[in-house]
């Protein structure tokens, strides 16, 4: 769902947003944009965090969705299309972070170390899956809204931390 909406997003992004931010004199430099995404996605699991508590408060299942009832049926009454705006923010949040990201670590990489420099930068997003997959484990009927709210938590403080270590290369052309 993220990438039907990254291959949305980026041809809108880049047409309409971005050029109308530049007119309006709004220039974003490279971290400032990591740090965007970043804060889009932190707001994305805040979303998913607060929809995953009115998913658990909601009837007729309440925190036992996980617990059949005699007649088989397994669903709260929330629609789906709720979920459709965390996909929106990790999409936006790719483009002003991840090709943002890419893009600074080529371009600051010396020529005999551009692909080391990319290599490294893709080893990042193996680390986060892993750790996702990790996580994946303790996600359980009704404990996820307890993962997800960490997770945010998490996301929050190193985004702050993140904007406040490298700001000083905000300057640099991307």
């Amino acid at each position: 769902m993220a990438d039907c909406t990254i291959v949305i997003a980026v041809p809108l992004f880049d047409s309409f947003i971005f050029p109308f931010l530049r007119r309006r004199g709004l220039r974003l430099g490279p971290i400032t944009r990591i740090t965007i995404g970043f804060t889009i996605v932190t707001i994305g699991f805040v979303y998913a965090s607060v929809l995953g508590r009115i998913l658990y408060n909601s009837g007729p299942y309440y925190d036992y969705a996980h617990i059949k009832n005699p007649d088989g049926d397994l669903q709260n009454d929330l629609s789906i299309w709720w979920q459709f705006p965390p996909y929106i923010a990790i999409a936006i949040s790719e483009i002003f972070a991840s090709a943002t990201g890419l893009e600074f670590a080529y371009k600051r990489a010396s020529p005999e170390l551009k692909s080391i420099v990319m290599s490294l930068f893709l080893l990042t997003n193996c680390g986060g899956s892993l750790i996702g997959l990790a996580l994946a484990t303790l996600s359980a009927d009704p404990y996820i809204v307890i993962l997800l709210a960490v997770e945010t938590s998490i996301m929050a403080v190193f985004t702050v931390i993140f904007y406040f270590c490298f700001r000083h290369l905000d300057n640099e052309e991307v």
